[in-house]
C-alpha cells in the first residue's frame, strides 16, 4: 500500500509474548508535525509506565512485554524509536488466559459521530478469573479496564500527546464510502467507555495464523 501522510501523528505499538505468540496494541497520537526524537521517546514513556503499570495490574503474567515501537506517520520514512521492554516483565495477574484471541474491547469515543470518529482498543491477555460466565466479564473487571484506558488517555493529554483515531479512509461522505483520504485525519479521543461486559473475539489471533 501507498504510503498516506498523516498529519500530526504518531503510531505507537505495545508488543509482547502470549504463550509464544506475538501479539500487539496499536495507537495513535497527537504529535507535532516535525517530531524530534525527544519527542518519540517521550510518548513511549508514557506508554511504558501505563503499561508496565496500571494494564499490566489488570493482565495475565502468561504475557511478556517486548517493545514498544513509535513511528512518525507525518511523512513517509518518518523517524522511529524503539523502547526495549525484555527486562520489564509482562502481566502481574498469576493466572492464565483461556486462548490467546479471548480479548475485551473498549470503546474509544471523540465527540464526533460517524464511523470515521470512533474506534476501539483490544485488551492484551485477560486472566481467566476476570471472567464471570464463559463469555462475559465480572463487571467490576469490565470498571476496571474501563479505567485503566481512561487513565491512559489522561496520562496522554497532560504529556501534551493527546490519544487520537486515525481515519484512513472517509466512511461517512460521498463518494460511495469507503475510499481513502488523501491523508490520514486523527481526532482526538475524548472518553472510553464499555457498551457491556462480553468477552471479544480476534480471530488473526489464533496461534499459527500471526497477529
Amino acid at each position: 500500500m501507498a504510503f498516506q501522510p498523516c498529519p500530526e501523528t504518531a503510531e505507537i505499538r505495545l508488543q509482547g509474548l502470549l504463550h509464544g505468540q506475538q501479539v500487539e496494541n496499536v495507537w495513535h497520537a497527537r504529535i507535532s508535525t516535525t517530531p524530534t526524537l525527544t519527542n518519540l521517546t517521550d510518548l513511549a514513556t508514557v506508554f511504558n509506565d501505563w503499561a508496565t503499570g496500571v494494564y499490566a495490574a489488570h493482565q495475565s503474567n502468561q504475557l511478556e512485554y517486548i517493545q514498544i515501537v513509535v513511528t512518525d506517520l507525518n511523512v513517509a520514512g518518518g523517524i522511529q524509536y524503539i523502547k526495549d521492554m525484555s527486562d520489564e516483565g509482562g502481566g502481574d495477574v498469576a493466572a492464565d488466559v483461556k486462548t490467546n484471541q479471548d480479548t475485551f474491547a473498549v470503546s474509544l469515543k471523540t465527540g464526533l459521530s460517524g464511523r470515521s470518529y470512533r474506534g476501539r482498543s483490544y485488551v492484551l491477555a485477560v486472566p481467566e478469573g476476570y471472567y464471570n460466565t464463559a463469555n462475559t466479564l465480572d463487571p467490576l473487571n469490565q470498571a476496571a479496564y474501563v479505567a485503566a484506558f481512561n487513565s491512559l488517555r489522561e496520562d496522554l493529554d497532560t504529556a501534551g500527546f493527546p490519544l487520537g483515531i486515525l481515519s484512513r479512509y472517509n466512511k461517512d461522505a460521498v463518494p460511495t464510502p469507503p475510499h481513502k483520504r488523501t491523508e490520514g485525519l486523527l481526532v482526538d479521543v475524548v472518553t472510553v467507555t464499555s457498551s457491556d461486559n462480553i468477552v471479544d473475539s480476534q480471530n488473526r489471533r489464533l496461534p499459527g495464523r500471526g497477529r
